[in-house]
């Protein structure tokens, strides 16, 4: 009898493990969207900062890259972003937004 729910649950475990496969390799990084900087200037007149100013991006931790290669995740979409030919500091629009935002490559 115990090893009848043993079996059981090895086989739940194993199901679960498959079926979450697909859905985290779709968080990884190859999908990224190429980053297009926006001037100051611009991203002041068109969409001006909230009281916080710019948010940060998130770096993008997935089996594909380090924290330090250049993904980043927009704190308005959860859209991943490819920042490695942006200068850190750089003003970066997310037109997946609604409406659109800017926020800042760390």
């Amino acid at each position: 009898m115990k090893r009848d729910y043993l079996e059981i649950i090895l086989a739940v475990a194993f199901g679960l493990v498959v079926l979450s496969a697909p859905v985290y390799a779709q968080s990884g990084t190859q999908n990224a969207v190429v980053a297009k900087e926006i001037s100051k200037e611009d991203a002041a007149k068109k969409y001006p900062p909230g009281p916080k100013g710019y948010l940060p991006a998130v770096p993008e931790y997935s089996r594909s890259a380090t924290s330090n290669a250049g993904f980043f995740k927009s704190p308005y979409s959860s859209k991943i972003y490819d920042c490695r030919e942006v200068k850190s500091g750089a003003l970066i629009l997310d037109t997946y937004a609604k409406p659109p935002q800017v926020f800042v490559r760390p």
